[in-house]
């Protein structure tokens, strides 16, 4: 080969841009594709990348193509392709062959495969192997890229990388058992994997509870050079685009791949309004606006379902907040508080250790007219007794709460005994209140519902602006939250509140009064002295 050929495929095995463009000259590529290009090919990758795309936006074909660099670059590399059905699975190794016997691919990379077909070492419908001597001289057994199926066996395979591709679908996504089924596969092939091998998963979402839900809240433990734990962090890095990024989904925003027309296919590629308006008419007209929502925009949630309008939610200034004689006041009315604890104990282990839920812990105030003030909020992810009990208590002291709920349903039992055992084992003054839900209670949307729905539209709640405020209002409003933990909490303040007597406000005293900052808001609380 001449030094011209060796200098194009040192180019192209450098770039994974520049070989899907040069093995594929008729695709109309984006810039987004450039930039999943890149990232798909980083010489530094993540031992887990997700890449969620709208429909339509090529990421098979993107997956495909860095198969076809990855086996360029590295010869003796051991792929294992996942993908839901036999269809896609077949139809994307059949891409790739086509790939690797085009004329502009054996130009430059002849030694990859036996320009004879029969000659090659394998070459099957679902599974071939490269002829290059360096896969020999590594004595590698496995096949070079071998497709499956989530249906299919993974007994005695093993792989340098495990893709994903597509592995959700309409008949997999809709229902637990078909969601389970997926879960279990990759679990399965997630065992075949070399050590050090690395996992790449592009796909649409479909449904909030699918894998990618879970792929995007799993946790990996950190460690210091003395391999002591130090914290956790996510396990995969996680890219998804939406079609457009107007605010409203209404296809008024930016497009992710702007529609282009190709000269050579006399054909356009991408998106414009017209063309997004037209899919979204279609999926309106079988009533599968949230399929269209999900599935371009990666949600199941848009303001035609939100449960309560953002309008609803209305705000105080946390100036006027201040403590007298250790009783907490909003301007000059009283605030009797309370505190609303949820609890993920359980939800830590049964979710396969991917610890998705938070535990969360609300503090409101209620005033003499039955307004209920948001005063704190808190969540975090734990398995530690003492990060419950150190968590609950330094909110109830700053605070001067007397009363909390937990409620008790599963592991919020154990959470309620042990914390109550902490109290009072420190002569602390907490009572807490135990409640577990029961099926006479209804579900839990209808409980929250019923409990904070009426509240929001009468614009009896009132919020502070800032921290974890906006998650709360997503869990309250979306009718497909991510999370509802905040609310849960939430809710379990307001069961347990009251309003203060008559005479709930500022009593006139001669003690004198102190004024001494307060670093949790930042602003200045009073207190009182003889």
């Amino acid at each position: 080969m001449g030094t011209e050929l060796e200098e194009l495929k040192s180019f192209y095995e450098a770039d994974l841009f520049e070989f899907a463009q040069y093995i594929n000259p008729t695709y109309m590529y984006g810039d987004c594709h450039e930039e999943i290009f890149s990232m798909l090919g980083s010489n530094k990758p993540a031992s887990h990348e997700l890449y969620l795309l709208p429909r339509d936006h090529l990421k098979s074909h993107c997956i495909a193509c860095w198969c076809a660099w990855q086996i360029t670059k590295e010869p003796w590399s051991t792929i294992v392709y996942l993908s839901a059905g036999e269809s896609l699975a077949s139809n994307q190794l059949y891409a790739i062959k086509g790939m690797f016997q085009s004329d502009q691919y054996r130009l430059l990379w002849p030694e990859m495969f036996n320009e004879v077909e029969g000659k090659r070492d394998k070459w099957a419908a679902f599974a071939i192997n490269t002829d290059h001597p360096s896969r020999k001289e590594r004595g590698v057994r496995d096949n070079t890229l071998i497709v499956r199926t989530i249906k299919s066996n993974s007994a005695g395979l093993h792989c340098s990388h495990l893709v994903l591709d597509d592995i959700v679908v309409p008949r997999n996504a809709y229902t637990t058992g078909g969601r389970n089924d997926v879960k279990a596969a990759v679990s399965q092939f997630a065992s075949i994997k070399s050590t050090g091998a690395l996992t790449k998963a592009v796909g649409t979402v479909y449904h909030e509870d699918d894998i990618y839900s879970y792929f995007q809240n799993a946790m990996v433990p950190t460690f210091d050079k003395d391999f002591i734990t130090t914290g956790e962090k996510h396990l995969w890095k996680v890219t998804k685009w939406e079609v457009e990024d107007s605010k409203d989904m209404d296809g008024s925003g930016n497009f992710l791949w702007p529609s282009i027309f190709s000269p050579s296919l006399k054909k356009s590629f991408g998106f414009n309004p017209k063309i997004l308006g037209v899919k979204k008419a279609e999926y309106m007209s079988l009533g599968e606006t949230r399929q269209f929502n999900a599935q371009y925009y990666h949600t199941t949630n848009s303001a035609e379902f939100d449960k309560i309008g953002a309008e609803s939610f209305q705000y105080y200034n946390k100036k006027f907040l201040k403590q007298v004689n250790g009783k907490w006041y909003f301007k000059d009315n009283l605030l009797n508080i309370f505190i609303g604890m949820d609890c993920a104990f359980t939800d830590a282990r049964a979710k396969g250790g991917d610890r998705a839920d938070y535990t969360a812990i609300v503090a409101i105030g209620v005033d003499k007219e039955g307004y209920i003030y948001l005063l704190d909020l808190d969540r975090f992810k734990t398995d530690d007794w003492n990060v419950y009990y150190e968590k609950l208590i330094a909110m109830a002291l700053y605070w001067n709460v007397r009363k909390a709920r937990i409620e008790t349903n599963s592991g919020g039992k154990f959470i309620k005994r042990e914390i109550e055992n902490r109290v009072r084992m420190n002569g602390q003054i907490l009572v807490i209140d135990g409640k577990a839900a029961t099926k006479h209670s209804g579900t839990k949307a209808e409980r929250h519902s019923a409990i904070v729905e009426p509240r929001y539209k009468a614009g009896t709640i009132l919020h502070y602006k800032g921290g974890l405020v906006k998650v709360l209002e997503d869990e309250i409003r979306l009718d497909k939250p991510a999370n509802d933990d905040l609310e849960d909490a939430l809710c379990s303040a307001i069961e347990i509140s009251s309003k203060p007597g008559r005479r709930g406000s500022v009593q006139q005293s001669t003690s004198v009064v102190q004024t001494i900052s307060s670093s949790r808001f930042g602003g200045r609380r009073m207190a009182r002295g003889r």
